[in-house]
């Protein structure tokens, strides 16, 4: 009997440490599972609006066609895209945050809205949108005293 009892006092006692530790994962694992969850409709994205054609995504953006958000896409990305306090947004591609800001130029969604339809925090949708309307004024701006 009191083998019994010294196998359930060492495995709980002894190794405090490790059962932290097992907690801790299974926490982590706990998050991962529960942003599946919340995940498990499929988010907004760029290769989703191409697949309807040219003019779901003239809706969205005013863009013409795909060939011309692959334009302005290949613009911004010369651009070191300076995310609020060194945020970078890892959760969504560049083509879908140039999208997320499209959008909330020409159809002045709110912030709520686009998180719901891209599956982000409102927080993320800021640091996606100002950044990136940054880069293109500041292109914008260039090329028209470029003109002068």
């Amino acid at each position: 009997m009191d083998t019994e009892n010294d196998s359930n006092t060492s495995s709980g006692m002894q190794y405090p440490a490790l059962l932290m530790a097992e907690a801790y994962f299974l926490e982590q694992e706990n998050v991962q599972l529960k942003e599946k969850l919340v995940r498990g409709e499929k988010a907004l994205s760029f290769e989703g609006v191409k697949t309807y054609g040219s003019r779901l995504l003239y809706q969205y953006t005013g863009l013409p066609s795909a060939e011309h958000f692959m334009l302005l896409l290949r613009l911004l990305q010369r651009f070191d895209l300076n995310y609020h306090k060194g945020w970078i947004v890892r959760k969504l591609p560049l083509e879908d945050q140039l999208l997320c800001t499209l959008m909330k130029l020409r159809l002045n969604l709110a912030s709520f809205d686009l998180a719901y339809r891209f599956k982000i925090s409102v927080p993320t949708v800021h640091n996606i949108v100002i950044p990136i309307m940054y880069a293109i004024y500041v292109n914008k701006s260039s090329s028209e005293d470029s003109n002068l």
